[in-house]
């Protein structure tokens, strides 16, 4: 597992009001008006019932304890996909995305999963292009006529040409 100066476990049901709190923040980073914030309340609202039904990884600042970033995955055994992924703002560009990140796609290839699919924030697609995300058209979002890139992640081993 990752280390630094944080602490890694995978989520817990009572962490779900910290996971809320800290999508908002972090989307909120992102300078989107408070009507389009309202607008994806339930998809940046975490339950426990999702961190129950999810694949999840967490790291917490050891000195204040506070949550830094999480990351969850749901996988059915053919596809997964990243369902959250948020760094607290100030810890954005440490390296933790990256290192929440290379877990998930640790989880889904143990889970014999062929592809991690990634729906992306718009501000957050150079994050997923530099991992090695390949672009597989989007989706519609909110507001009306806005549109989230979606990548595909190839689990399956690269296979070299026959010698």
């Amino acid at each position: 597992m990752p280390s630094n100066e944080t602490e890694w476990r995978p989520l817990q049901p009572e962490d779900a009001a910290a996971c809320t709190e800290l999508a908002f923040k972090s989307k909120r980073g992102w300078g989107y008006p408070e009507e389009w914030i309202e607008l994806w309340r339930d998809g940046l609202t975490v339950t426990p019932e999702f961190i129950r039904n999810s694949w999840s990884l967490a790291t917490f600042d050891e000195t204040s304890g506070q949550l830094a970033g999480f990351v969850a995955v749901i996988c059915d055994g053919v596809e997964a996909e990243v369902e959250h992924l948020w760094i607290d703002p100030s810890r954005q560009g440490s390296g933790l995305g990256r290192k929440l990140f290379e877990a998930a796609l640790a989880y889904a290839r143990d889970s014999q999963c062929g592809n991690l699919i990634v729906i992306s924030d718009p501000n957050a697609l150079g994050f997923y292009e530099k991992m090695g995300g390949q672009a597989a058209g989007s989706v519609p979002s909110m507001p009306v006529g806005r549109e989230l890139p979606r990548l595909i992640f190839s689990l399956r081993p690269s296979r070299g040409r026959p010698h």
